[in-house]
C-alpha cells in the first residue's frame, strides 16, 4: 500500500518562565496541559483569520529545560497537496510573516483567557480592544496582536470557561513565584527576540483558581435535530432562530462560514453538529440556552 503524501507547514515557539527559583515538576506538567488546551483552538482561530480550513494541526513538545522553565512547542499544519499548502501560506502572508503565525495566535489566545479572568464586570460582549489591551504585551519583536487576529480569536473560540481555566494552568509556574513573568519567543529563544510577554505586574492579576464569576458555558453537540423557525437570507448574523429538539426552546442561530443558508432555509429541519451556548441570567444558579452555532449539516 502506498502512503498518502502530505505537505507540512511547521512553526514553533518557546515559552520562558522567568522565575527566581526552579519550577517544580508538577507545575511544569500543569503548564503543558494548559498550553495543549490553548493550542487546541488553533484550527478554528486560523480558519477565522484566513478563511481557509483545508488542513489538520499536529502539536508536539520539541524541548523542555527545567530550572527557570523553557518549553519549546512545535505546531505542524498538514495539507493533502502542495497547492493547498501554498494557498495557506499565501493567505497568511497577507496578514503577517508565516513564521509569526503561531506565536501571534498563542499570545492572542492567552490574552483572551487573561481578559476573561480579569475583566471587572463580566458581560456577554467581548470587543477587539479587550484582547489587544489584555495581559499580554508586545516584546522586542515586530509583531502585534492586530484587530484581525483579535476578531478571529473572539469568533473562533466558543468555550470561554475552558480557555480561562487553561490560562491559569499555563501561567501557574509564574503565578506561584512573585515577580515572575512569561516570555514568548518565535522558534527557539536563542534564534529570536521576545515576541510577547506577560509581565510580572500582569501575572499577579490572574487568580490562582477559577473564580466564582460565572462565565458563559458551551457544549459541543453531535447529530442533534435542529428545527429552524425564523430565517433571514440577507443577514446570516441576525434574524435566524430555531430550537434543538428535546433540548431547547427557540433561540438564536449562528452559522459557520461554509454553511449554505439556502439549504438551511429550504430544509428547515435537519440533523446537525452544533455548539450550544448557555448564559446566566440574574441570580439564577443554572445557565439558560442562549444561541447555537451550526457547524455541520448532514
Amino acid at each position: 500500500m502506498t502512503a498518502t503524501a502530505t505537505f507540512n507547514f511547521d512553526s514553533s515557539y518557546t515559552f520562558h518562565y522567568d522565575t527566581p527559583r526552579p519550577v517544580p515538576i508538577r507545575e511544569a506538567i500543569e503548564s503543558l496541559i494548559g498550553i495543549e488546551k490553548l493550542l487546541a483552538t488553533l484550527p478554528k482561530v486560523t480558519k477565522k483569520l484566513i478563511g481557509f480550513d483545508d488542513f489538520t494541526v499536529e502539536i508536539v513538545i520539541e524541548d523542555v529545560h527545567t530550572g527557570s522553565l523553557w518549553e519549546r512547542i512545535g505546531v505542524r499544519y498538514v495539507f493533502g497537496s502542495e497547492e493547498k499548502m501554498n494557498e495557506f501560506i499565501d493567505r497568511v502572508k497577507t496578514i503577517m510573516p508565516p513564521s509569526a503565525l503561531v506565536p501571534v495566535l498563542v499570545a492572542s489566545v492567552l490574552a483572551y483567557g487573561g481578559y476573561l479572568l480579569t475583566r471587572p464586570s463580566p458581560g456577554p460582549t467581548v470587543t477587539v480592544g479587550d484582547i489587544t489591551n489584555s495581559i499580554v504585551v508586545v516584546g522586542n519583536g515586530t509583531q502585534t496582536i492586530t484587530s484581525d487576529v483579535a476578531e478571529a480569536v473572539i469568533t473562533g473560540i466558543r468555550n470561554k470557561k475552558e480557555i480561562a481555566g487553561a490560562t491559569i494552568e499555563t501561567l501557574r509556574p509564574a503565578m506561584n513565584q512573585p515577580g515572575s513573568s512569561l516570555k514568548i519567543y518565535g522558534g527557539s529563544a536563542q534564534d529570536s527576540e521576545v515576541q510577547f510577554e506577560v509581565p510580572a505586574t500582569e501575572v499577579k492579576k490572574i487568580p490562582k483558581e477559577m473564580p466564582h464569576t460565572r462565565i458563559e458555558e458551551t457544549a459541543d453537540l453531535k447529530h442533534v435535530i435542529v428545527d429552524v423557525r425564523a430565517i433571514d437570507l440577507d443577514n446570516p448574523e441576525k434574524g435566524w432562530e430555531g430550537r434543538i429538539e428535546g433540548l431547547t426552546g427557540r433561540i438564536k442561530i449562528e452559522f459557520e462560514d461554509d454553511i449554505d443558508l439556502e439549504e438551511v432555509a429550504n430544509r428547515r429541519k435537519f440533523n446537525a453538529d452544533v455548539v450550544l451556548t448557555s448564559r446566566y441570567r440574574g441570580s439564577e444558579s443554572e445557565p439558560r440556552p442562549h444561541s447555537m452555532l451550526i457547524e455541520k449539516i448532514y
